[in-house]
């Protein structure tokens, strides 16, 4: 069974091109795109993993800032199209599979070796790094994980 203690429930991203970018992350994930009302322009990509897990997609430039009622949407047209926030992703997607995404995109992906685990280093759009774990190389995260407990 899957533990729901401490699991990240979803996350969010920017992308020049949202809805691209939620469809290659739908097709890597097995999961479905929907619209994402609450911005314009976004896209919301749901796995049917019965944890809920899901990774939002906004355009680039959106900032999440605190106003008067918390949370609301900016937009910076000066935001660097880095930054320090990436995601490790299990993926039902095979190591073959993910390469061959990323060549048919142009977005750089290799296997990476972390020392107690190895991972495929995904840069969607060549600006936002995903670390993602295909079923080959799960087992040896999950052998890490329990070494670390």
């Amino acid at each position: 069974g899957v533990t729901l203690a401490g699991m990240i429930r979803h996350l969010s991203i920017s992308a020049a091109d949202p809805a691209h970018l939620a469809a290659v992350l739908a097709e890597l994930m097995r999961g479905r795109v929907r619209a994402f009302p609450p911005r314009a322009g976004s896209f919301v990509v749901v796995v049917d993993d019965g944890a809920g897990t899901a990774v939002e997609v906004y355009p680039a430039g959106t900032e999440l800032v605190l106003g008067d009622d918390g949370v609301r949407f900016a937009f910076n047209p000066q935001a660097s199209p880095h930054t320090s926030t990436h995601a490790a992703l299990s993926v039902p997607t095979s190591e073959a599979e993910i390469a061959a995404i990323a060549g048919r995109e142009g977005w750089w992906a290799r296997r990476r070796d972390r020392g107690p685990f190895e991972l495929i280093e995904l840069w969607v759009e060549n600006r936002l790094m995903l670390e993602l774990f295909p079923p080959e190389l799960e087992p040896r995260w999950a052998e890490r994980e329990r070494a670390v407990s």
